[in-house]
């Protein structure tokens, strides 16, 4: 055997060697995308839980929030503060999951599935006069071009 041969043949493995480390990096991307997406969905499922149970274990701030988005100007200034905290919390969530969705983190069924309970709250007055005080200065302008363009008026009660 010459040294051309030989030369040949470490060409050869050096090819396989690439050849394996790449479908081992592809694995590996595809793992710690699948964690990636994973850990996107629950770090939204437990904020979405702390929203709900705030409302749900306190009657009376669950009272508060259906007198907000029903009439907000109706709220004396604490309990406007409170329910506008509570309506920016809510709303920085459907912001996140957007973003999620537009970064790949989420995919679009994930989204679909998840953004009526958002564009909902729009049927009631009160969540349109929070948005129109505070999207301007509170959220970013691709999100709210979004919710602009697929929020629902709002209903008589």
């Amino acid at each position: 055997m010459n040294w051309s041969a030989i030369g040949a043949i470490g060409e050869i493995i050096g090819a396989v060697a690439v050849v394996v480390s790449l479908v081992y990096l592809a694995v590996q991307i595809r793992q710690s995308s699948a964690v990636t997406k994973s850990m996107a969905i629950q770090n939204w499922a437990s904020t979405s839980a702390l929203e709900k149970s705030a409302v749900f274990s306190d009657p009376e701030f669950a009272a508060l929030v259906v007198r907000g988005y029903a009439d907000y100007d109706s709220l004396n200034g604490i309990d406007q503060r409170r329910f506008r905290n509570f309506y920016i919390q809510t709303m920085n969530s459907f912001e996140l999951l957007f973003f999620q969705l537009q970064n790949g983190t989420i995919d679009a069924m994930f989204f679909e599935g998840k953004k009526g309970s958002y564009l909902q709250l729009f049927k009631h007055p009160g969540a349109h006069k929070l948005w129109d005080l505070l999207a301007e200065i509170q959220w970013d302008v691709r999100f709210r071009a979004y919710v602009d363009e697929n929020k629902p008026g709002p209903t008589s009660q």
